[in-house]
């Protein structure tokens, strides 16, 4: 398989996990808005510190689902999202997720610095150029490992 057509293939599993998930979220906290539940002050959610900081939460919770999918249920979030289609053995899955869920930590980690350290349009820029970069440049190293560990047999 070549690195490109694995990493696009990886890459929109993961998305369609990632917004699936974020979907979820949202209508979680839509209908326990709807019964009269607010999860967060108002004043809380506007403040830019905490809309500076949702990110990193997001990334962490991702990494946090997937990694006690894979190691709590033993189920292998990204694999089900047509996972057989590329005809990857499960070490190899395994090895895409953990390194997955590593990359979304550093991202966090990453986004949590840069949102204390910079300003607004600073972050703005990260957010936009910065961190969706890194996040396709992982995803791709990812790619080219599975591969290089497929053809040593694993």
């Amino acid at each position: 398989m070549k690195p490109l057509v694995l990493f696009l293939s990886l890459l929109w599993r993961t998305m369609v996990l990632y917004f699936a998930l974020a979907l979820a979220v949202l209508i979680g906290i839509a209908s326990l808005s709807a019964l009269g539940f607010e999860l967060l002050p108002p004043e809380l959610a506007a403040n830019v510190n905490f809309i500076k900081l949702k990110p990193t939460l997001a990334y962490a919770a991702f990494a946090l689902f997937l990694l006690c999918g894979e190691f709590g249920l033993h189920i292998n979030a990204v694999r089900l999202i047509a996972g057989g289609r590329l005809n990857l053995p499960p070490p190899s899955w395994r090895q895409y997720l953990v390194g997955l869920a590593v990359l979304l930590v550093v991202l966090a980690v990453l986004n949590a610095v840069v949102a204390a350290t910079v300003s607004v349009e600073t972050w703005l820029s990260y957010r936009l150029f910065g961190a969706l970069g890194l996040l396709l440049l992982g995803i791709y190293v990812l790619a080219l490992r599975l591969l290089k560990l497929g053809r040593r047999g694993l």
